[in-house]
């Protein structure tokens, strides 16, 4: 038996309104979700750009609502925080939640799962409290400050291995790289598990 209970902030836009309605109608606990009738319902435009070297998204991302949640809103979970599995985090709120959140589940023993996307440089705080960081290849790069060269074709996995050993010096334990087409790499402790792309 599983429970899953995002956190966000929407508007009375109707395509919104249905999709809350059907997800508490599948048993998506809602409770936390509050509506804000001033400002737009976060969205992502996704691009796919094809080319001879393959295929490469572009994504572009509106927060909208989502980037006014506050600390204060999620507050409730510093107590709950030690009823879930795990806790992932992404950028389309705002840094001071992520942080907070990450910090009550590490000091509650809960694993924390980041994708850091969109794009933005992630704070020592954050850093220390992520079990699992799942960025892109380009976004794992601007963290470590080391390049994921192509070597033959491929993402190097030599590469991969440095940007994993300086992530985990600033406190992440695993690192999951997505390499689009190339499919991802797991880093952690026992080395680099390369993860093949399904075909589509």
């Amino acid at each position: 038996d599983s429970t899953f209970s995002p956190e966000g902030t929407l508007t009375r836009e109707q395509a919104v309104t249905m999709f809350y309605n059907y997800a508490k109608a599948q048993g998506v606990d809602v409770s936390h979700v509050t509506v804000d009738p001033s400002v737009p319902t976060g969205v992502a435009q996704i691009l796919l750009e094809v080319t001879d070297q393959g295929t490469q998204n572009r994504i572009t991302v509106c927060p909208g609502a989502n980037f006014t949640l506050t600390v204060d809103q999620v507050a409730w979970l510093e107590g709950a925080i030690g009823d879930y599995d795990m806790v992932l985090l992404q950028f389309e709120l705002p840094m001071a939640v992520n942080e907070a959140v990450a910090g009550w589940a590490k000091a509650a023993g809960v694993p924390v799962m980041v994708n850091p996307a969109p794009a933005a440089p992630l704070s020592p705080a954050l850093l220390a409290c992520t079990t699992y960081l799942s960025p892109n290849e380009h976004e794992a790069a601007a963290l470590s400050g080391i390049p994921i060269r192509t070597s033959g074709g491929r993402p190097s996995l030599k590469d991969v291995a440095a940007v994993a050993a300086a992530l985990r010096a600033q406190g992440v334990e695993h690192l999951l790289v997505t390499l689009g087409e190339h499919g991802s790499v797991l880093a952690g402790p026992e080395g680099l598990q390369p993860i093949p792309c399904a075909p589509v």
